[in-house]
């Protein structure tokens, strides 16, 4: 049985281990039941820190999606696929606004005090994203298109 907790604890273990937001999720979620491969994680590198450092779009978000399109990402040109795909993602994004009042880098950290806070605020963003990817993926096959 998968435990979404579990899964979040282990993403939140990851981003304090070193690895970024966007890695942290991805790699925590797609190891336990995106896909059983292995996936070059440096393709997310560069979106951590709101993509590259710039703030913008949450790299825990981001990672979020991402394994999303891993899963149930299209191989061909297969518009249900795609459907699918962008109905569970854009449902993340909502849920992960609804909570956090944006979806944005800067915005999510704006009341940072130091970088001890930071490291609280972005655990708590890697948590929450690991959990709707997570939740998805196990909710994903009652997804209709």
């Amino acid at each position: 049985m998968i435990d979404i907790d579990n899964i979040a604890d282990r993403a939140v273990k990851l981003f304090n281990s070193g690895w970024n937001c966007a890695e942290s999720v991805f790699l925590a979620v797609s190891e336990d039941i995106a896909q059983k491969n292995k996936f070059n994680v440096n393709l997310l590198t560069t979106l951590g820190g709101g993509i590259g450092g710039s703030g913008l779009t949450c790299g825990a978000l981001t990672g979020a999606v991402i394994v999303i399109g891993i899963k149930y990402g299209r191989k061909g040109r297969d518009a249900q696929a795609k459907k699918k795909a962008y109905i569970i993602s854009k449902n993340i994004v909502t849920k992960f606004s609804d909570k956090f009042q944006t979806v944005n880098c800067s915005e999510l950290l704006k009341k940072v005090k130091d970088k001890d806070h930071k490291k609280r605020l972005c655990s708590e963003y890697v948590r929450q994203a690991a959990k709707l990817a997570a939740s998805a993926i196990l909710d994903g096959e009652d997804t209709d298109v």
